[in-house]
């Protein structure tokens, strides 16, 4: 089973233009998580994946770039899933548990 112990997304300033105003962010979403048997024994200690993304930011198309935004925050999602998925097909199970197949 797989059990997300902490998430967190967080937006920070990457440039600033000519007058000191913000143009550009980098959003970063870290997913930490971890493997436990159904009777809750812990298969795999707590690992944490990270996304990054850049997007460039015009405070004229505001309304714009909050859709932007949260289209790259799913597409981050999206990523992040593919990779622990990718990381649970590799795990290779001790004695008394079975690996389910098939599906990745």
């Amino acid at each position: 089973m797989l059990r997300i112990t902490d998430e967190e997304y967080r937006r920070e300033v990457r440039t600033l233009d000519n007058r000191g105003k913000v143009n550009g962010y980098t959003l970063i979403y870290t997913i930490s998580y971890e493997i436990v048997s159904a009777n809750g024994e812990l298969i795999r200690n707590t690992r944490s994946l990270t996304e990054r993304a850049d997007y460039n930011f015009d405070p004229v198309l505001v309304l714009g770039l909050e859709v932007e935004e949260i289209e790259i925050r799913e597409g981050m999602e999206e990523e992040l899933v593919l990779r622990i998925l990718r990381q649970l097909n590799s795990i290779v199970f001790y004695p008394g548990y079975t690996r389910v197949s098939g599906h990745a």
